[in-house]
């Protein structure tokens, strides 16, 4: 049986970064990801902001590549238009600004900032423990 893609996502960098050093929720949500059970949503700015904090990290550099490489291929680009500025963090607007301007269902992050705002203009945002419940509570 095939499971179709339910839902279009922004992964926040916080959880790339647990799920690759650390495992646990944040590497069940990456494991969706690569099952194609998700639709990864991607900025440049996400996409540099990853690779920039994996390269000051102690993961091989042959292996970000790679990782990097997996999601140019592997995800839907989105350059956002319209930009949200909700946050005291400009990092964290970005991210809004993606999610809203890719029509994401959910934002996933770890971030306590975007955490308390729970919904901005019909995203989600919850944190990977929570996703991976909607998840298996969507499961048919």
């Amino acid at each position: 049986m095939h499971l179709s893609i339910n839902y279009r996502v922004v992964i926040d960098t916080n959880v790339f970064i647990s799920a690759l050093l650390w495992n646990g929720n944040p590497e069940k949500v990456l494991e969706l990801w690569r099952k194609e059970r998700i639709l990864l949503l991607l900025s440049p700015f996400l996409s540099s902001e990853i690779f920039s904090i994996l390269e000051r990290s102690n993961v091989d550099n042959e292996d970000i590549q790679y990782f990097i490489q997996s999601l140019e291929n592997h995800s839907v680009k989105i350059i956002p238009v319209t930009n949200i500025t909700l946050c005291r963090d400009p990092k964290d607007n970005e991210i809004l600004s993606l999610a809203v301007n890719g029509d994401a269902n959910y934002i996933i992050t770890g971030d306590r900032d975007l955490l308390t705002f729970r919904n901005v203009k019909g995203v989600t945002i919850v944190n990977p423990k929570e996703f991976l419940q909607i998840m298996k509570s969507s499961k048919k």
